[in-house]
């Protein structure tokens, strides 16, 4: 069984939301894993009149069937049978080890930024040092420089702490 004229459904904004979130499926891969499961539902209940449920194994899908619109999706597994499924489907392995590797380098690239433009505005600080002819402001900038290096400090320990726990998922 499938979903009536399946191809004429479109994912709202909350279903494309919630596909990523709850099955870490990028959006790259979106059209292509909706396409397969509207191909495999089977109708299982209506909700009103326009709402429909179809279920894919342990996957329900809510559809408005008048405005061909995909609302929301969820799972019926508990989070532990889930993860069980991913550690054992290589498939869902790999895609949620991708997603990983592309989160861990968006953390590495913000982190990136920010320590930069800490380091630059140290650098213009040592800068302002070196050429002082008056030491007026020598000590402010000092300790601006030092708070700077806490906040460079910070920002690691912070990057560094959420690809642990990136590391920690993989593992």
């Amino acid at each position: 069984m499938t979903v009536p004229m399946f191809q004429k459904y479109k994912p709202s904004k909350h279903f494309q939301e919630r596909v990523e979130q709850r099955f870490m499926i990028q959006p790259t891969m979106l059209n292509d894993w909706i396409k397969g499961l509207l191909q495999k539902a089977e109708y299982n209940r209506s909700q009103t009149s326009s709402r429909k449920i179809y279920r894919v194994n342990n996957i329900e899908l809510v559809v408005d069937s008048v405005s061909f619109t995909l609302i929301t999706i969820y799972s019926l597994k508990t989070q532990e049978t889930i993860e069980d499924e991913i550690k054992l489907n290589p498939e869902i392995a790999s895609v949620l080890n991708e997603a990983m590797h592309n989160l861990k380098n968006r953390i590495i690239r913000r982190t990136s930024k920010r320590v930069a433009k800490l380091a630059q505005e140290n650098a213009d600080l040592y800068r302002k040092i070196s050429n002082s002819r008056n030491n007026k402001y020598i000590d402010e900038w000092y300790n601006k420089i030092s708070d700077n290096n806490a906040d460079i400090q910070t920002e690691i320990n912070k990057q560094n702490d959420l690809l642990d726990q990136i590391d920690m998922k993989l593992a």
